[in-house]
């Protein structure tokens, strides 16, 4: 979790609180209301399997945690790294494609964001495969000790498509990483 961030999740009576403040607010005509930063999981993980990342160091941490619910181990002895100075974000897409990804601007930039389009690397190894084509990113990418990154390589290749297909699985895991449940 981001430092600059509390490690709490909203009860019942948080939720409640703060939907009758905001129904007071819009009630009263009052022309702002400063909601600053929610995320919410609607519909199971319908919210998350679309949802765009645009600060890094969200999207690391989203990453991170999700690896870890997925591996199960409530003690692991593998964990994802948070150091950026070791630990890089890489956009398997990448943000300037070369032509070897044959795909137009406005293609490659409507996945920028998306998560199922981001995965941690070393740093050498972010800087070795830069914009290389999707092959020999592949090969990289299936060594990695790291599940949500290996199974990016049994993908033949790597389009909007296939994004939003690793979307909607990462949608999946963040229902079991952030479950969101009222009694």
């Amino acid at each position: 979790m981001p430092p600059n961030q509390r490690s709490y999740a909203w009860e019942e009576t948080h939720v409640r609180n703060f939907l009758e403040d905001l129904n007071e607010a819009i009630g009263s005509g009052q022309s702002d209301y400063f909601l600053g930063t929610v995320v919410l999981v609607q519909s199971g993980q319908a919210t998350f399997a679309t949802a765009r990342v645009s600060r890094t160091h969200l999207a690391r941490y989203y990453l991170r945690a999700i690896e870890k619910t997925r591996k199960h181990d409530p003690q692991p002895e593998y964990v994802p790294n948070d150091d950026v100075a070791d630990i890089n974000l890489e956009h398997v897409l990448p943000l300037n494609p070369s032509a070897d990804w044959n795909i137009d601007a406005e293609s490659a930039k409507a996945s920028q964001k998306l998560l199922g389009n981001m995965v941690l690397l070393k740093a050498g190894q972010n800087k070795d495969i830069g914009n290389k084509a999707f092959a020999e990113k592949k090969v990289i990418l299936a060594a990695s000790g790291y599940q949500t990154i290996s199974e990016i390589a049994a993908y033949d290749q790597w389009t909007n498509t296939e994004i939003k297909e690793r979307q909607a699985a990462l949608a999946k895991s963040a229902v079991e990483t952030w479950p969101l449940t009222f009694n």
